[in-house]
């Protein structure tokens, strides 16, 4: 399906939108984000996103108030564990429930959220739903991020305003472990492991991923105020044990007690009028080539793929005449084994033929024997005889 590049480079001006029925729902993991929780939700809601919030037992009202989008976008929302605030927080479990709910949501595709981000369409003027529709259609079923990380430099937010408007400066300085970003993904009959990696790489078997990244800006910290309530107390004495010797949660292992959260604008890049529309065009050019370069390795593996069929065929047509081959070799197999046995039947009557012609031929024998035994003895008495009456005579004449 690849090959749709020239209408991505030009897809802004389009007036391209998903159909009615397209559905995406981004999971939201949230824990005491009071501050930020309405334009969060009013964003992703103005994306055509719907949301499903997982409230980790906010205490400063982050669940109060994401009720209140309830029937505006709001598809879902449940206070996690369900038996109640956990002494430390989880990552692995909030992961996994996500998962269970990208198997029982009826959606076309999930995004792993957070509350303190904002995610971009590639493309000026497309919005999020329309620009995943976009991806989906062109065959792939993941998506990468470049992401930015935005700092406070004064404290001056006023909660619960647009904090995507405010906050200007940003880092590419990123924590390892930043990349990839592969957390969007098209729904299947498998389940998609989170937690496996953090959250920050959705495994699944037949990944495609979109060769030019979303927009994801993130803004962990608001205020110096924020940054050491969020870090310092809950946060870092929050951690699991278990993660952090897996080597997760190690993004604020800098920072203790004095830690300055507010940063220097001289040493961060500051967001500039147009200067996200000219990154997306960027970034759609950059789409463009990458799907011409995958277009013609498609085609030269459909050339293969065409190629090895015609393989396969001509092995499976021989792998059919040596069947034909063995059945008959089979069968005269079996016929040589009843002939084998007719043989040794035949044998084996021979050899009883042969026991009784034995039997018989040594009773002749004995009776042979027998007579032959009888008549010598008859001739030896009547020798005995004839001499006997010989010598009586003799005697007789010499009296005389």
């Amino acid at each position: 399906m690849i090959g749709g590049h020239q209408r991505f480079a030009h897809l802004g001006h389009s007036g391209f939108s998903a159909p009615a029925t397209f559905r995406v729902v981004a999971l939201v993991a949230a824990y005491n984000e009071s501050d930020i929780i309405t334009p969060s939700l009013r964003h992703l809601v103005s994306q055509g996103i719907d949301v499903y919030l997982i409230d980790n037992w906010s205490t400063d009202g982050t669940y109060e108030l994401a009720r209140e989008f309830r029937g505006r976008g709001l598809v879902g929302i449940e206070r996690f564990p369900e038996d109640g605030p956990p002494p430390t927080y989880k990552w692995r479990d909030l992961l996994g429930r996500k998962e269970e709910l990208a198997q029982e949501i009826s959606a076309d595709w999930f995004i792993h959220y957070d509350v303190d981000e904002i995610r971009r369409s590639p493309w000026p003027g497309v919005t999020l739903r329309d620009a995943i529709y976009e991806v989906d259609q062109e065959g792939f079923n993941c998506i990468d991020h470049i992401v930015l990380e935005f700092c406070p430099v004064d404290d001056g937010y006023p909660p619960g305003a647009d904090f995507e408007a405010y906050f200007a400066y940003f880092t590419l300085d990123l924590p390892a472990g930043t990349y990839p970003r592969v957390n969007a993904w098209k729904k299947s009959a498998q389940r998609v492991s989170l937690a496996a990696c953090g959250g920050h790489n959705a495994q699944f078997g037949g990944r495609r991923v979109f060769p030019s990244p979303f927009l994801l800006k993130h803004y962990p910290i608001r205020s110096q105020s924020h940054g050491k309530r969020k870090v310092l107390s809950e946060r870092k004495p929050r951690w699991d044990p278990k993660e952090k010797a897996d080597g997760w949660h190690t993004q604020y292992d800098g920072a203790s007690d004095g830690h300055r959260f507010l940063r220097k604008p001289s040493d961060l890049l500051r967001i500039e009028d147009g200067v996200f529309n000219h990154l997306s065009e960027r970034m759609a050019s950059v789409a463009a080539q990458e799907i011409s370069r995958l277009s013609t390795l498609l085609r030269e593996r459909e050339r293969e793929e065409t190629r090895l069929e015609s393989l396969l065929q001509q092995s499976q047509d021989d792998c059919g005449h040596l069947q034909v081959l063995l059945q008959q070799s089979k069968d005269e197999q079996d016929n040589l084994r009843a002939v084998l046995a007719q043989t040794e039947e035949e044998r084996r009557k021979l050899w009883i033929a042969c026991c009784q012609i034995e039997e018989e031929r040594n009773a002749l024998l004995a009776h042979l024997s027998a007579v032959a035994n009888g008549r010598v003895m008859r001739l030896l008495n009547k020798l005995a005889c004839y001499l006997g009456s010989g010598r009586r005579q003799k005697n007789n004449t010499v009296s005389r």
